[in-house]
């Protein structure tokens, strides 16, 4: 009874793999290959189609050769990520330069507005310069028409600076009556400031 028993479980197990071969695997293998030969007559490429499809399961892309398209694809985005990174970095590269850029031109821009402050304070100290120049010319000449005793008794109340500028512009005969009317001493400190200005670089 026991060796029946035994025939029957190795009966019911080669018949539950017999079953399964039979009715699962057979049928599915068949229709797997009926399925190849429809669609190679169908003009399908079944091999591209496989390739492209397997290689995105995560565990059949291993078994699947990568084809020389595949490889060009990879490639190309090993270059395109490389290039972007190279763009990347000259772009970061660009922003700094604009950035120094326009420090250096708010540089320039605050120079340009110190230049222009210069220039301006030149061009009124030209300014007075011309107009001290004209009023010297003026007085001048109202002492070159005045008499020399008149012109030697408005000098030596002048202070020294003062009386030496006239006395420079004058013409000098007309410096030398000046001098004769004056005080000795007057004329002599005046002579000696002037023939020290004439002797310092």
């Amino acid at each position: 009874m026991a060796n029946k028993n035994s025939g029957t479980q190795v009966e019911k197990k080669f018949n539950i793999v017999q079953w399964f071969l039979f009715v699962i695997l057979v049928p599915l293998l068949f229709a797997i290959v009926l399925s190849f030969v429809i669609l190679t007559v169908a003009g399908v490429n079944i091999q591209d189609t496989l390739q492209k499809y397997g290689s995105n399961v995560p565990v059949v892309k291993n078994f699947v050769p990568k084809t020389e398209e595949m490889l060009k694809k990879e490639d190309l985005q090993g270059q395109i990520l490389t290039l972007q990174k190279t763009v990347d970095e000259k772009e970061a590269s660009i922003t700094m330069l604009e950035s120094q850029l326009k420090g250096s031109q708010e540089e320039v821009s605050k120079l340009q507005e110190e230049i222009d402050s210069l220039l301006e304070q030149l061009r009124k100290k030209k300014q007075e310069q011309t107009t001290i120049e004209e009023d010297l010319k003026k007085i001048t000449s109202m002492y070159e028409e005045m008499s020399s005793k008149n012109a030697a008794a408005i000098i030596t109340k002048l202070s020294d600076d003062e009386a030496i500028r006239i006395l420079e512009r004058l013409d000098s005969k007309k410096v030398a009556e000046i001098l004769e009317k004056m005080p000795p001493d007057d004329a002599a400190r005046l002579m000696t400031v002037m023939s020290l200005e004439l002797t310092s670089p």
